[in-house]
């Protein structure tokens, strides 16, 4: 019944805006202009007799009336307006549906949302044809229906302005691209932020399954105290975690990694881009190709020499390969980096009596911080997300990392936590983001540097 009356409604509105606009076009052939004609041209049939009726205000051929009413013209205004009405239509589609299902709050935010802004969008656009910019024309965009009125009627244009450019912003086209793009970007919000603000609901659920909702109806800290404290009470028995030895364990991979992959990996590269030797291409070719094959392919390697020099069950033991892991794509990296700064530099410092040790630490170092910031970040994310490296070589609860630790959650029937584990996810992103928020500017040079230079 809904969709039906929906149509209708579209329908009714197609042939009233298409009446509107034959009115519109009549009296701007008598010399009428603004928002009159249109208003008028909203009451059906009156309109065309009030302005047939009317006296011209400039002379007209009878010829350009008839025009105007010819089955093409009047077929070529109800198709815009029937296009229009049919987009209107898919973008009210799914709110209907949920509407339909009893499930409106869900859809009905967003979609007021998408309007919202494209009025906002198209209120500013007039602004700037008229010679307005800056925040003003914003906040007036967020007046529903008075932003247009302020920039249309009360507020003179700063500069001359072509009527076709103001009769564009209105066009139906323009018009539909905007709801589109607005569209697609709440689309798109709601895609990203949906699964964040479901893990942070779920992290404060009171219960071990999965939560059924996105905000839990009791919501509690209990969870991030039972994975600070190490126990806590659930379902009525007592159970125990080693988070905070997992959290640790990680942390301290993590930051070693990224020092000794920066330095490592920093150190190779200059020499690749500084001196020739013999073997350098070799070299660097053979780097190339060890990007081609994935890491796990040297698993069972990895665990007979861990086994064989007793580095199995050591946490910090992963460091070395981490380190080792990081430096085949790197180097190439840090290396088209480096080429762009000026030997000059060496030279000079070689003559004031700088050893290499110095004008690798003094001045290439300091140089190089863009895109060392880009390493240093990727680098220590990496012991976070690894699971599979981990959980072969690291064989007791207490040592394991943060990615074995938290996974147990979830996968040991014995002891499944969905609120634990989603308590756990939000911890872990603690220590990335505030990396990423210290080292945001070098990260952004970091892409763009190495991207570009080499």
């Amino acid at each position: 019944m809904i969709y039906s009356l929906t149509i209708i409604i579209l329908t009714v509105l197609a042939l009233l805006f298409t009446h509107a606009r034959l009115v519109a076009a009549l009296a701007e052939k008598q010399g009428y202009t603004g928002l009159r004609p249109y208003a008028i041209g909203l009451i059906p049939g009156f309109g065309l007799m009030y302005y047939l009726k009317a006296k011209t205000e400039k002379p007209v051929e009878k010829a350009e009336i008839v025009a105007l009413f010819k089955p093409s013209a009047i077929l070529k205004i109800l198709f815009v307006y029937a296009q229009l009405a049919l987009v209107l239509f898919i973008v009210l589609l799914p709110i209907l549906y949920i509407i339909n299902t009893d499930g409106n709050r869900y859809f009905f935010i967003p979609t007021i949302l998408v309007f919202f802004f494209t009025h906002q969008s198209l209120v500013v656009s007039v602004a700037e044809r008229k010679g307005y910019k800056g925040l003003v024309p914003g906040f007036m965009g967020l007046l529903p229906g008075f932003g247009f009125y302020y920039y249309l009627k009360m507020r003179k244009s700063l500069r001359n302005i072509n009527k076709d450019s103001l009769k564009f912003v209105f066009n139906p086209s323009n018009i539909t691209g905007t709801l589109v793009i607005y569209g697609e970007l709440i689309l798109l919000g709601i895609v990203v932020l949906i699964p964040i603000v479901y893990v942070i609901g779920a992290s404060l659920s009171p219960l071990s399954g999965i939560p059924s909702t996105i905000i839990p109806e009791n919501p509690t800290l209990d969870n991030f105290r039972f994975l600070l404290s190490g126990s806590g009470i659930y379902d009525g028995q007592e159970v125990t975690t080693n988070f905070t030895s997992w959290y640790w364990n990680t942390l301290q991979i993590a930051f070693f990694t990224m020092v000794f992959a920066v330095l490592f990996i920093t150190g190779t590269a200059y020499v690749f881009s500084r001196y020739k030797f013999k073997g350098k291409k070799a070299g660097l070719l053979m780097i190339l190709v060890l990007q081609m094959f994935p890491s796990f392919l040297g698993l069972i390697a990895l665990f007979t020499l861990f086994h064989t020099f007793g580095l199995l069950d050591q946490p910090l033991a992963l460091v070395v390969v981490y380190t080792a892991g990081a430096i085949p794509f790197n180097v190439w990296l840090i290396k088209g980096y480096l080429q762009s700064i000026p030997k000059e530099l060496d030279e000079s410092a070689k003559i004031d009596g700088a050893s290499k040790l110095t004008i690798f630490f003094k001045i290439i170092l300091p140089l190089s911080l863009p895109i060392i910031g880009f390493v240093a970040v990727t680098q220590f994310m990496a012991p976070w997300m690894d699971y599979i490296l981990p959980s072969f070589v690291i064989l007791s609860e207490e040592n394991w990392t943060l990615a074995v630790g938290i996974f147990a959650f979830i996968e040991d029937q014995t002891r499944i936590n969905y609120p634990a584990f989603a308590a756990s996810a939000l911890l872990v992103a603690i220590p990335i983001t505030i990396l990423y928020i210290a080292f945001q500017k070098y990260l952004i040079e970091g892409i763009t540097a190495g991207a570009n230079k080499g």
